[in-house]
């Protein structure tokens, strides 16, 4: 559907300076949304696990595998075009994610930053980082990842 200025996906790639570096900046930023959705979804789970009745170690654990699966779907389809994703990799990039965020955590704490501080600092860096593994390994079969990102459908 196109309008007299071009269609959503046009427009986008007109501000973000067109050609292949823009559809991979327009997928990472899809990724940010979509990870901002995963985040709402996860916590939901959580929150619904806990009004159930489920005490508080068994929801963390319970909304950490469903989200992650939830995940592996959402980022695939809307970020990756829905083809390509392997789910055993895209979970060891959490895990390593995860050590990482820990990792980077108790070096920013050890340099005297506050704790909500220094997580404001790391997740930007493990966004970009993850960004670029789920790119290059988890979804490089995908067509998305072949062709820097640039989606038919989106517009």
């Amino acid at each position: 559907m196109s309008s007299p200025t071009g269609t959503a996906r046009e427009r986008w790639r007109a501000q973000l300076g067109g050609g292949p570096k823009a559809a991979a900046r327009m997928q990472f930023v899809r990724f940010l949304l979509v990870g901002l959705l995963n985040t709402a979804v996860g916590y939901a789970i959580f929150a619904a696990l806990l009004f159930a009745g489920a005490g508080q170690t068994p929801a963390i654990v319970a909304a950490t595998i469903l989200g992650v699966l939830f995940n592996f779907r959402s980022i695939g389809r809307l970020v990756f075009g829905g083809s390509g994703g392997r789910l055993v990799p895209f979970v060891a990039v959490y895990v390593v994610q995860c050590g990482a965020n820990v990792g980077m955590m108790q070096v920013a704490r050890r340099l005297g930053m506050p704790p909500l501080a220094a997580e404001a600092v790391v997740l930007p860096l493990l966004a970009v980082a993850t960004f670029a593994v789920m790119r290059g390994w988890v979804f490089a079969g995908s067509k998305e990842a072949r062709e820097g990102g640039a989606r038919e459908e989106f517009g």
